[in-house]
């Protein structure tokens, strides 16, 4: 919840690890506080459902009306 679009999505293997990048939109009038939330929230839910993936770098931005 809370993202408004995937915009970008990056794995690379390093060894037996993967790293994954994603750009995602959140709602524009959200604060910095929750945009930071959510981008926590989708990496926590990517490592759960990947253990494979050992860094999740996550960046937000806010959905273009």
């Amino acid at each position: 919840p809370g993202v408004t679009r995937i915009d970008q999505t990056q794995v690379r293997w390093l060894g037996h690890r993967a790293r994954a990048e994603l750009a995602i939109a959140v709602d524009p009038s959200l604060s910095q506080a929750a945009a930071h939330e959510i981008a926590e929230d989708v990496e926590a839910a990517i490592r759960e459902a990947t253990p494979e993936v050992k860094q999740v770098a996550v960046r937000t931005a806010p959905t273009d009306h």
